[in-house]
């Protein structure tokens, strides 16, 4: 499991956008549906189309298909084309020219027990033909590599490719069948893909049963660490909706916990300076940071966590005296308006783009001002007072997504 532009966005456009996905989410009572069934007893007027599922402490975007009739859900593959989400079985005696083709859009998917029905090919298109007997078939199962060419001839591919969805697909899956038959199913992308390919005389590799199971990608580093209690410490992707982060899980056999990766270091970046003045030692108090605390939930950083920061000198406050800044904290005790403080934040190598009007002056004779630069990837700040500055006004500091 370990692995290696919004920035003019209106955000009343936003939370208008998140206000229609609500009506999706919530119909009719007003409380969120665990399947399309469930979804259409509240609203039966509700048509076809993708809707948000809540299933436990999850949620997933699925089609609800016939709504009219008999509700049923279907995932929707991000990723398709000739060889993605697709079917091959090989050409051979058995086959019109080119062998027989399959290619999914979307595949049957189960919430109760997170599987797919791989043999369900309502959202598929297909080409060809394979013969058993007098047996004639028009499509494949997704998932299914076969030929009927020669001992472990291994000519039929296929692929199932979740990128783009919360799940992984479960191993050992996959089995060999039929006579002289030989076949492979390599698993990548965080168990996101599976590449097989198989055949034999006549045989091939196949799910075992109609029904492939999945399991959620760990949203947070508590969920991975309960999916694999040994993981230590280290970089890893977390699957939030239908995107990914990667991000360093700290305290992994204790609390675990998220922290962003800040690709972007140095003496003038991800770093905070409260000026020099009669309550600081020379220089000032300065703090650098490689990571900050990142919360999976809702998309903030907690910016007084100083796990992974150095810093050099201290400020005082009457008696109190402070050894570290929290990130994009930028002040000065030195004259009315002064601004000597200094702060940057640089978010740019992650997906996400800091929230605007976050940072607020404070103090006495205070100024200061934060400029957005870099589709709002980038914050740099000055402030000061007699003593004051620009902070922002809470621990939590509102991220959001990248197109």
């Amino acid at each position: 499991m370990t692995n290696p532009t919004l920035g003019t966005l209106s955000w009343k456009s936003l939370g208008m956008a998140l206000a229609a996905s609500a009506s999706l989410l919530l119909p009719g009572l007003g409380h969120a549906a665990s399947s399309c069934a469930e979804l259409h007893a509240q609203d039966p007027s509700a048509q076809d189309g993708n809707y948000t599922l809540t299933l436990g402490s999850r949620a997933v975007e699925v089609y609800c298909h016939d709504m009219a009739g008999t509700p049923s859900e279907y995932l929707n593959l991000p990723n398709t084309g000739s060889t993605t989400n697709y079917s091959h079985y090989g050409q051979g005696p058995n086959t019109s020219a080119g062998g027989q083709k399959t290619w999914f859009t979307r595949v049957r998917f189960n919430p109760g027990d997170l599987t797919l029905t791989v043999t369900d090919t309502t959202f598929s298109t297909s080409q060809g033909w394979k013969r058993f007997g007098s047996n004639y078939a028009y499509a494949s199962a997704l998932g299914d590599a076969g030929d009927c060419v020669d001992a472990w001839s291994q000519t039929g591919r296929a692929n199932v490719d979740l990128r783009g969805t919360p799940f992984g697909i479960a191993p050992d899956q996959f089995q060999v069948f039929g006579y002289m038959a030989a076949g492979s199913a390599t698993y990548s992308s965080a168990s996101q893909v599976v590449d097989l390919q198989g055949g034999g005389y006549c045989g091939g590799i196949i799910p075992p049963t109609a029904n492939l199971q999945l399991f959620w990608q760990p949203a947070s580093c508590a969920e991975l660490h309960a999916q694999n209690p040994s993981a230590p410490d280290g970089n890893y992707t977390l699957t939030l909706g239908s995107r990914t982060v990667e991000v360093y899980c700290h305290d992994m056999a204790g609390t675990p916990r998220e922290y962003l990766n800040l690709p972007n270091t140095g003496s003038t970046t991800n770093y905070s300076h409260y000026g020099q003045g009669p309550n600081t030692s020379a220089g000032g108090q300065k703090t650098w940071f490689t990571r900050v605390r990142f919360n999976p939930g809702d998309l903030t950083l907690t910016v007084t966590d100083t796990t992974f920061s150095t810093s050099q000198g201290w400020k005082r406050f009457g008696s109190n005296y402070a050894y570290a800044s929290a990130l994009g904290d930028a002040g000065d005790c030195v004259g009315a308006w002064s601004q000597t403080g200094r702060a940057n934040m640089d978010l740019r190598g992650t997906p996400f783009g800091i929230a605007p009007d976050q940072f607020q002056v404070f103090g006495y004779k205070a100024a200061g001002s934060a400029t957005y630069s870099s589709a709002s990837q980038v914050v740099n700040l000055q402030g000061g007072g007699y003593c004051g500055g620009i902070i922002p006004p809470t621990a939590n500091l509102q991220l959001f997504w990248l197109q």
